[in-house]
Parts: structure tokens; C-alpha cells; sequence
């Protein structure tokens, strides 16, 4: 979805980080203007030391 785009109030996005190669997901995820974001850290994989939080609800 374009990062303008309006969501619905009712409307989650979330993104899955299984382990540290994929935060970079995270990064995008915060680029969207839904109401609610969230990450599924499953399964884990691996250590997520350091995992900012920042932008995510």
C-alpha cells in the first residue's frame, strides 16, 4: 500500500521478524499510517537484541 494511503480506523498492519536479518521490516511497517501497527516475532529464530520498538504499537 502506498505509504499516503488512508487506512481505516478498524484496519491493523503488522509484519513478522523472525530473526534480526529481517528488521528491516520493521522500518517499512512504520512508513504505514494505520492506526494500529504491530509485529509478530514468530517463530523466533534467533536472539533480537536489538529490537526498537519505536512507532509500534
Amino acid at each position: 500500500m502506498p505509504s499516503h494511503h488512508e487506512w481505516l480506523s478498524n484496519v491493523w498492519q503488522g509484519v513478522s521478524v523472525e530473526n534480526e536479518s529481517l528488521i528491516h521490516r520493521i522500518d517499512d511497517l512504520r512508513k504505514v499510517s494505520a492506526k494500529v501497527r504491530f509485529l509478530s516475532i514468530e517463530p523466533l529464530l534467533g536472539p533480537m537484541d536489538n529490537l526498537n520498538l519505536e512507532g509500534i504499537h
